[in-house]
């Protein structure tokens, strides 16, 4: 009876697990704008229960990387300083928000992009004006994505002397082969000296790693891993490479023979969870993805407010950000032109989607990410039923340890811990859920085990906007 149960809410595997919850609902049509403003002119209902988080959008590169699923271009000098126009709008009509005025932050996250790209004065003006228009915590986190190629030692001191007390830069592999195919073109050189300028600077530093690239064998994790604790950074993030996030040109060039044939879904987390246990050869496992040496502070943006519970929240400025709220998920235009024309011509939020709607569940969805959890949160918000009963097969099965009321995935229930996020959605969000990975395998022709034909043209543009959902019939 029990594996019944587990079989009716765990997925066999799944196509997404770098996803953003609670999902847009594209069948409810509302003024976004209207929306998002009714939460906006309320003061915090519950000040103080919660952390508070703000994203920070910078969708310039110099480089696009073939991993990437993020909204970002090439930019020019002039579109830069036009977009920051519009961006330091935004966040002074966000901070005169009764809800954002009555907010106290723990984290600031920029990201892209690549915030790099901009000028040692650019990012000095940005990080100051944020700290005068919100109040934040006196222990604030503030975190700021960088590139070797860009993240030059007057940038670095810019942002440290401005306030960044956490840097986090991508690597993605050290491996050249895996660099070239990927269009990763910092230098060995570049990365290294990031590395110490990292630890210099900044209070605390991470960089990303990614496994499952099309060819790899367990040998090259195990060399890549041992050359990114190698650069001694004091942290680092692995992920599985998510194909279905991926630019279509490169899906293409793996249909045409190109490169080898991508690992087959099963193959592909084998990868992943062989490079954990190397990570955890030299650091500590903070939680699914992080490993530290001991005493460095994960990402608290991530961690605690992303990936947290319903109380968390956290607001997006910048093309494409994504907002969180209690009871609301919205998001800004995608679009740079659009975007900057809402603030700079129109005076207005560039807010182009909303789904009201609570996400009771988000602290247990999130579980398999921090691969811990507990009932305190369920029995408040009511659901503790449904929960408790989820939690307790998963625990029969081997899956979860419970020591008291802290719920913690095993070393078996780590191998799945994707399937675990996707069987804790509500139904409602599981049809969503379900909705968007329809669309990724009819838009980018891809299954769990690799290209279906070569005959189906890809999709062009952006992996991310075509998945993404629209408000048109799928």
């Amino acid at each position: 009876m029990r594996d019944e149960y587990l079989s009716l809410f765990l997925p066999q595997d799944i196509l997404l697990e770098s996803f953003t919850f609670p999902f847009f609902d594209i069948n409810y049509t509302v003024d976004p704008v209207a929306m998002a403003s009714l939460f906006h002119n309320t003061p915090d209902p519950t000040p103080g229960r919660g952390k508070r988080g703000l994203y920070v959008h910078i969708p310039f590169c110099e480089t696009v990387c073939a991993f990437c699923p993020f909204i970002k271009s090439v930019g020019t000098l002039e579109r830069i300083e036009r977009y920051l126009e519009a961006l330091h709008l935004e966040i002074s009509m966000l901070a005169e928000t009764p809800l954002c005025g009555s907010w106290t932050f723990d984290a600031v996250y920029l990201g892209g992009g690549t915030p790099s790209v901009l000028s040692p004065r650019q990012i000095d003006a940005l990080l100051v004006h944020i700290r005068s228009a919100f109040r934040l915590s006196s222990d604030l986190e503030m975190t700021i994505e960088v590139e070797p190629k860009s993240a030059t030692e007057a940038f670095c001191a810019a942002a440290a002397g401005a306030g960044a007390n956490r840097v986090s830069f991508g690597v993605q592999t050290l491996n050249p082969r895996y660099r070239e195919m990927m269009n990763l073109t910092a230098s060995l050189d570049q990365i290294q000296a990031l590395a110490a300028r990292s630890r210099k600077l900044f209070e605390a530093a991470n960089f990303d790693m990614i496994v499952g690239y099309p060819g790899q064998t367990e040998r090259e994790v195990e060399d890549d891993m041992a050359a990114a604790l190698a650069l001694d950074v004091g942290n680092i993030s692995v992920f599985p490479l998510d194909y279905l996030a991926t630019l279509p040109s490169f899906l293409d060039r793996v249909r045409r023979g190109e490169y080898p044939p991508p690992p087959p879904s099963a193959r592909r987390w084998e990868l992943f969870h062989h490079a954990r246990a190397e990570l955890a050869r030299g650091y500590d496992a903070q939680n699914m993805y992080f490993f530290s040496e001991p005493g460095m502070p994960g990402c608290r943006y991530m961690f605690d407010i992303v990936y947290g519970g319903y109380f968390d929240e956290f607001v997006g400025v910048g093309a494409g950000a994504y907002s969180m709220l209690r009871g609301l998920a919205y998001s800004n235009d995608q679009f740079e032109r659009n975007y900057t024309q809402a603030l700079l011509e129109e005076r207005r939020l560039p807010i182009a989607m909303a789904t009201p709607g609570h996400a009771y569940e988000k602290h247990y969805v999130y579980f398999g990410k921090r691969t811990r959890a507990d009932l305190s949160e369920a029995r408040e918000l009511g659901i503790d039923t449904v929960i408790a009963a989820k939690l307790n097969a998963l625990e029969g099965a081997g899956y979860v340890a419970r020591d008291r009321q802290l719920y913690t995935l095993t070393p078996a229930g780590e191998r799945i811990y994707a399937q675990i996020m996707v069987g804790f959605l509500s139904d409602h969000q599981r049809r969503l859920y379900d909705r968007v990975c329809l669309r990724m395998k009819d838009k980018l022709n891809w299954n769990f085990d690799g290209a279906q034909s070569a005959d189906t043209a890809a999709a062009r543009g952006l992996a991310a906007f075509n998945v993404m959902p629209q408000r048109k019939a799928l």
